[in-house]
């Protein structure tokens, strides 16, 4: 059998062969037959779905959907359907900053893979684009933080280093809806790098230089002995997220 591109480039010569030594061109019937007995590795995945766009199978058809649940491909812990993927994430923006050593849904399409493409692209498989509010939703599952401590962000100061540096980096690109949601899933949450150890952005402070009251009273200061040193950019991220900037007029009545 041949592709379409040689069937379509070398048409002159095929038409001129002996009937019996006609070749057929490649059908969809033949494509999926190979899915259902190969395990694509990411090469042979990112070229699967670059044909899929350039033949323009792009649309969900029945054709789209066949090819979908004939393909596996490997992935850490085993092989995967296609058709159990349902996002992606945008390459230009989240892809190039999240931890792909991190704990992320099967149900997102490899980093590895979504690299390849644009997000129009990928949107084609019907698939939905991964965002940072989902991210940090999937990171703050109780079954995701349980399964391993250095990748639960309110027990691994390192971890919560790297989430928030995230978060901060993808920041000025975010929808004030997408702040919001952000804030909720880390409010309450000890995942802020202090002085003091990991707590709750409500209950941590930014740094204020020469402050020496602010110092003397031994708050839970985001500071560098805390392991996670923040610029002026960042201040901006974390004190939307609940991170205070000043004391509280009557904690310091209190003092």
């Amino acid at each position: 059998m041949l592709s379409e591109d040689v069937a379509r480039d070398g048409a002159h010569f095929i038409t001129a062969l002996p009937h019996q030594h006609k070749i057929p061109k490649i059908a969809m019937s033949d494509v999926l037959q190979g899915l259902r007995c190969h395990t694509l590795d990411v090469e042979e995945l990112v070229a699967c779905l670059r044909w899929c766009i350039t033949s323009g199978r792009g649309n969900l058809t029945s054709n789209m959907a066949d090819l979908l649940d004939a393909a596996t491909f490997h992935r850490p812990g085993g092989a995967i359907r296609l058709s159990s993927i349902t996002y992606f994430v945008d390459p230009k923006v989240l892809g190039l900053y999240i931890p792909a050593d991190g704990p992320l849904p099967l149900s997102l399409i490899p980093l590895s893979v979504s690299k390849h493409f644009g997000c129009a692209e990928l949107a084609t498989f019907g698939w939905k684009e991964f965002t940072i509010t989902s991210w940090l939703q999937h990171l703050s599952r109780p079954d995701v933080m349980s399964a391993d401590e250095k990748y639960d962000f309110t027990r691994s100061v390192d971890w919560a280093s790297r989430v928030l540096r995230t978060l901060c980096r993808v920041w000025s690109q975010l929808s004030e809806d997408m702040r919001n949601k952000s804030r909720e899933v880390l409010r309450n949450k000890p995942c802020i790098p202090t002085s003091k150890g990991l707590c709750s952005p409500e209950g941590s402070y930014l740094p204020i230089a020469d402050n020496a009251l602010f110092y003397h009273l031994d708050l839970p200061i985001v500071s560098r002995d805390s392991g996670f040193e923040v610029d002026e950019g960042m201040k901006r991220c974390l004190s939307f997220i609940g991170v205070r900037r000043s004391l509280p007029i009557q904690f310091l009545f209190h003092q």
